[in-house]
């Protein structure tokens, strides 16, 4: 369905709408009501928003924008996989009316269950030239079941999982009312911006791993403008000044998703291509724990049966398919980075050896099992689950994993030091050492004693020594191996634990340090102390990057905390966990900004951050809204 210029016109800002949602009754049917306008709102004019917002899906009034309405989507091939009615195997074709403000849309959505296995299908996009292409969902499918799909366009190296937005805005209704508010929506989901020469667009459904429904009402394509065009490939061929990281766990899409394949682990990695994110820091080894064919370490989860989780089996079950099938998941995301020309990292938990039960099942490192004269020894003298890097033979295996790490051609190691701290107490090599020096046991002096600190910190900073002298003498053609540090929020946490920071900047160990919200413990979130780290590293090559995670900074709290980090002197951002947000289209076009800190300002004033929603009338011939259908259940 082709709209016309002007289709959508003459509405009020998404701002205004969104507003006074909150303040509508929810009882009375919503498409019979009149849209109310604040006369205190300042209407947002074209001419002022952001000039990039619709190359991200982030201008206020996208909807009013000429676009191609591709509504039918039954109109698609293999025409098999479309039922009327709900069965295994088909996509089942829904009639629906929708509305937004004072405009109608009709269509066919299609949806599939999580036990429907519907087959992927195609739909022809005839169009040509730039477009900027958007994905009606329906907002939530049952009780907080979330709509996610996976699509591709011809020519694309694999697919691209899109969920709705997940911040949704509901103003002040009750429970009941929020409940149906959202889920008769139809969330309009920027997908991408890309060249159309009439090729097709793949639709499937996610359903490998924990499966997931979904229902899809529309296509929207938009002609972009000259000047979108040419700011577009501008941007594409200069990254930002601020440097973006993508730290990705690999566990999780596993633990989701259980990829059988190398198309599903480049598609962690192909949204990435050509937005200012300038590296992958794939974190390969949890300890020694591995996600690779290790001959070191241990593979992750295959060694138990007995799963605590079904997505720890899922685990097991991927690793064991990518390597019976010679895939080396590690290898194949190395070479996809590179291939779309960003760097590849290696990141490597330095503690997380163990788990207690039942988690002991799916995580379980040989090494841990097979010497405990070498773990942590506490101030009572008791072995707790840490391996301890005051002893020599620890340090050995670990820099033997990292030196099979470096073979693959990684551009750098990335330690993170921030899951599952201490790393040295009391064992022997401290206690000698302490009494050799001080005449007492290190347990008879306060366990903060600045003697027993710098001793530590000793030990740990030779190991840093030794893997800098590793990457030294790895690294070919001019091209030093980079080595990042993501460490705990403060200068005391990490000098209790061990951390020199400011020997390793000041003898040019490290490349990037990344201060994360990491207190003395895992479950203790704390205020990174951005001035001490800048301090730190001002004056030296050492790049400063903190930690920002998306599960702790809210989509609207990102750019103006990145703005602070940069004011206050950090030079980019390691994104922790991105690969578990680039799926929602709000989130993922905010966290593509916070690399342009000179325009951040503008772009943070400009961009609409709610979610552009489409209000359903009927669905499958049933009117929903003043007197809802689903009450029943």
């Amino acid at each position: 369905m082709t709209q016309p210029e002007g289709f959508l016109s003459n509405e009020i800002t998404r701002r205004q709408w969104f507003g006074n949602a909150g303040k509508w009754i929810i009882a009375p049917a919503l498409f019979s009501m009149p849209i109310p306008i604040e006369s205190s709102a300042e209407p947002m004019s074209p001419s002022s928003e952001w000039k990039e917002a619709e190359l991200f899906g982030l201008q206020h009034n996208s909807l009013i924008r000429r676009s191609v309405w591709i509504s039918d989507l039954k109109k698609c091939t293999p025409e098999s996989a479309i039922s009327i009615d709900p069965k295994q195997g088909c996509w089942q074709s829904v009639d629906y009316e929708a509305r937004y403000n004072d405009k109608e849309l009709k269509g066919t959505m299609l949806m599939a269950g999580p036990e429907t296995a519907a087959p992927p299908i195609r739909i022809p996009l005839k169009e040509k030239g730039w477009h900027a292409i958007y994905i009606g969902m329906k907002s939530f499918l049952g009780y907080g079941d979330t709509n996610a799909v996976k699509l591709k366009l011809e020519g694309d190296p694999c697919r691209w999982l899109l969920s709705q937005t997940i911040g949704m805005q509901t103003g002040s209704r009750s429970v009941v009312a929020r409940a149906d508010w959202i889920r008769y929506q139809i969330q309009d989901c920027f997908f991408r911006c890309v060249e159309l020469n009439g090729q097709f667009l793949e639709i499937a459904q996610n359903r490998s791993g924990l499966v997931e429904p979904c229902a899809i009402a529309y296509i929207r394509l938009v002609p972009l403008a000259s000047d979108e065009i040419r700011s577009l490939e501008a941007r594409r061929r200069q990254k930002a000044s601020g440097r973006l990281i993508c730290m990705n766990d690999v566990f999780s899409f596993m633990y989701e998703r259980r990829p059988t394949s190398k198309e599903e682990i480049y598609e962690e990695i192909f949204p990435f291509k050509e937005t200012d994110y300038q590296a992958i820091y794939w974190c390969t080894a949890r300890a020694d724990n591995c996600l690779h064919p290790t001959k070191v370490g241990t593979i992750l989860g295959t060694q138990g049966r007995d799963f605590p989780r079904i997505g720890d089996r899922y685990v097991a079950e991927s690793m064991q398919f990518l390597l019976s099938h010679n895939i080396d998941p590690f290898a194949t995301a190395l070479e996809f980075t590179h291939k779309i020309g960003m760097e590849f990292h290696a990141s490597i938990r330095v503690e997380s050896f163990s788990v207690e039960p039942p988690w002991d099942r799916a995580y379980f490192s040989l090494f841990f099992r097979d010497h405990p004269e070498w773990r942590c020894v506490d101030y009572d003298h008791r072995s707790i689950a840490r391996m301890s890097y005051a002893f020599p033979e620890v340090q050995d295996h670990m820099l033997e994993l990292i030196r099979e790490i470096v073979a693959y051609g990684v551009d750098g190691i990335n330690l993170i030091f921030t899951r599952a701290q201490p790393y040295i107490l009391y064992e022997k090599p401290v206690a000698d050492a302490f009494r050799q020096r001080y005449g007492i046991a290190p347990q008879d002096t306060h366990e903060r004693d600045p003697r027993l600190l710098n001793l530590r910190a000793s030990l740990m900073t030779g190991f840093l020594r030794r893997v800098r002298n590793e990457l030294d003498k790895s690294s070919k053609g001019g091209k030093r191996l980079q080595l990042s540090a993501v460490v705990m929020a403060n200068e005391d946490i990490n000098r209790f634990h061990a951390l020199d920071l400011a020997g390793w900047v000041r003898e040019g160990l490290i490349d990037e340090l990344s201060p994360g919200p990491f207190g003395m413990n895992r479950e203790e979130p704390t205020p990174i102390e951005l001035p001490y780290f800048s301090q730190l590293t001002k004056g030296s090559q050492c790049r400063l990057c903190p930690t920002l995670r998306p599960t702790l900074v809210k989509v609207d709290e990102a750019m103006p905390t990145a703005l602070d980090f940069y004011q206050k002197g950090a030079n980019g951002f390691a994104v922790f966990d991105m690969n578990l947000f680039q799926r929602f289209p709000m989130e993922w076009a905010v966290w593509q900004q916070l690399g342009r800190k000179e325009e951040l300002k503008e772009i943070m004033r400009r961009a609409n951050l709610k979610p552009t929603t489409l209000q359903l009338r009927t669905l499958g011939g049933l009117v929903v809204g003043k007197y809802s259908p689903r009450w029943a259940y």
